[in-house]
């Protein structure tokens, strides 16, 4: 399982967010993993994405800002498969977090924003 969250950790710089439903649901198929241990896993990885957000700022390039929307889609993709609980956790350790995290001017991000609301419901 770990070798498999961090295979598709590096790839959300590579793969856009629209394609990531498609990419988890094949995961799920060839694992016995639950999409709960999934979001779990990826919820463990939040704090190290938030500091490199906070670092980075402004000067975020593309591909980090692709990584970000795409791990905030995978999330959103698990949460939906997993239950109510797990949306309670997702907005309270990741939601908040991120709206607080990410720069009013930040184009790309803030319109991140609104394409995951659209992915949780």
């Amino acid at each position: 399982m770990e070798s498999i969250v961090a295979t598709l950790l590096s790839s959300f710089r590579r793969v856009p967010p629209a394609a990531i439903p498609a990419v988890l649901d094949c995961i799920l198929t060839s694992t016995a993993a639950s999409p709960s241990s999934f979001f779990h896993r990826l919820l463990d990885e939040f704090p190290h994405i938030s500091k490199d957000i906070a670092h980075k700022g402004e000067q975020m390039d593309s591909e980090w800002r692709n990584s970000v929307a795409t791990y905030v889609a995978a999330i959103s993709h698990f949460v939906k498969k997993s239950g109510p609980h797990d949306m309670h956790i997702f907005v309270c350790s990741i939601w908040i977090p991120l709206l607080k995290s990410i720069y009013p001017c930040d184009r790309e991000l803030y319109l991140m924003r609104f394409q995951v609301c659209f992915l949780i419901l």
